[in-house]
């Protein structure tokens, strides 16, 4: 009933369910997302089955996938920051002790650097001919002439944003706005062949926003999101946005 695709591979994929994925569901599941489920039966998603169906099968995959997630990305971007931030100062450092490497004659240069290998348990070989040493140097000149990196970009689960926002959603408003878009492809889906959702599709729009709070909420285990936030959260990055599918397991 359910299918996702990509150019190059999915990087998630919602397992196939029986006909009446509802029946399927844990005791635990009921109660945490009986509203939600309501409010999807309710919605104009609930007057068609197969719609129904295909909407429930999507919500419960990513919003049992966003439970057992880490959700690293503020960690992933403060590192990042740090890095850019150091950037200039390493870059100069790099360049000082080339230049201290370049001043050293071979038998000094050469000791020195094999003595650092031998205390960090490093071996260097160098593809050029002449000192270990020389050539060191001249690695750190290139090391230092690399560019900074762009922070453009950051993935918060599912959801790509692809021109970096100064302040990263929250975890339910990504998932929010995940559901809402995979909503909006269920509810505008002609019923002719297999719903195909694409990794690396724009979110453009969303259907049944109150209903992909609802979901988000119950799954990460907070209070009930206002929609209008992940609706705002589109507006400001439309064409930006881009389901991207949960990152593999290591």
């Amino acid at each position: 009933m359910l299918k996702t695709g990509s150019p190059k591979a999915a990087s998630s994929k919602p397992p196939r369910r029986g006909r009446d994925q509802s029946r399927a569901l844990s005791d635990a599941q009921r109660e945490r997302y009986g509203a939600a489920i309501a409010a999807l039966k309710s919605s104009g998603l609930g007057n068609d089955p197969k719609s129904f169906m295909a909407a429930l099968d999507v919500a419960m995959y990513h919003c049992e996938r966003a439970r057992t997630f880490d959700w690293p990305e503020r960690q992933a971007r403060t590192r990042r920051r740090e890095v850019a931030a150091n950037w200039d100062a390493v870059n100069k450092a790099a360049n000082k002790l080339a230049v201290h490497f370049e001043k050293l004659d071979d038998r000094v240069g050469s000791a020195r650097l094999a003595a650092a290998l031998l205390r960090s348990g490093m071996k260097m070989k160098a593809q050029t001919k002449g000192a270990l040493h020389s050539a060191f140097a001249q690695f750190l000149r290139a090391l230092a002439k690399q560019p900074r990196p762009m922070d453009n970009e950051d993935q918060i689960g599912p959801l790509r944003i692809q021109k970096s926002s100064r302040k990263l959603p929250s975890r339910e408003v990504s998932l929010t706005l995940i559901l809402a878009h995979l909503f909006d492809r269920v509810a505008n889906h002609d019923g002719s062949c297999e719903l195909k959702l694409l990794v690396g599709e724009a979110i453009t729009s969303g259907s049944v926003w109150d209903v992909a709070a609802l979901f988000a909420s119950a799954a990460l285990g907070n209070d009930a999101l206002d929609p209008k936030t992940a609706k705002k959260f589109l507006s400001d990055h439309r064409g930006h946005l881009y389901y991207q599918g949960w990152p593999e397991r290591e």
